[in-house]
């Protein structure tokens, strides 16, 4: 069960993956409207994909006060510890490989811990490719700075939400010549 933002989010994205003019289970950048992310807007981000990289492109004042710091041009992954990094890569590429959201499951630093969840989920550029994920931050409880150090938080597992909005890749012959 997750977070009721985290929950909201991926309602949401699900609602615009699902309206007739979406191609590949992926919504366009244009469907989505700020205001409906309501009071978890200054907990969301839009980061930019590109070769396997997510680098933030809008982050909400909550994020930015958290992190001390303004955070567009960042990569998604230098908010996580260094050691979280291979399986925020991973979450990131499932959600656009699978056109669908997905959870990561972690913990922010503090004594204690404070479990958090990040959502994200892809969306596509005026090209018609995937190129933006947006995405959310939802803590058990508010996020606030430590008085000295990094802040960054420790992946613990990624969940994917939902059914691929795409099928799996297979591999397709036409007489002994393999196409795809």
């Amino acid at each position: 069960m997750f977070h009721p933002d985290t929950q909201l989010l991926i309602d949401h994205w699900t609602g615009l993956a699902r309206a007739a003019d979406v191609r590949g289970g992926i919504p366009a950048r244009a469907g989505l409207y700020p205001e409906a992310l309501g009071r978890c807007l200054p907990r969301a981000f839009v980061a930019d994909w590109q070769d396997g990289q997510a680098m933030l492109r809008l982050a909400g004042t909550a994020l930015e006060l958290f992190y001390r710091r303004p955070l567009a041009g960042d990569s998604l992954a230098a908010l996580w510890r260094p050691a979280s990094n291979d399986l925020i890569e991973a979450a990131l590429a499932q959600s656009v490989r699978e056109a669908r959201p997905v959870v990561v499951v972690g913990l922010a630093p503090g004594d204690p811990a404070v479990p958090v969840e990040m959502v994200v989920a892809p969306l596509r550029g005026p090209t018609g490719r995937p190129d933006q994920l947006l995405g959310l931050f939802a803590p058990a409880v508010a996020l606030t700075p430590l008085a000295k150090g990094a802040a960054l938080l420790t992946a613990r597992v990624a969940v994917a939400a939902g059914e691929p909005g795409r099928p799996p890749l297979s591999l397709a012959a036409v007489q002994g010549r393999r196409i795809a």
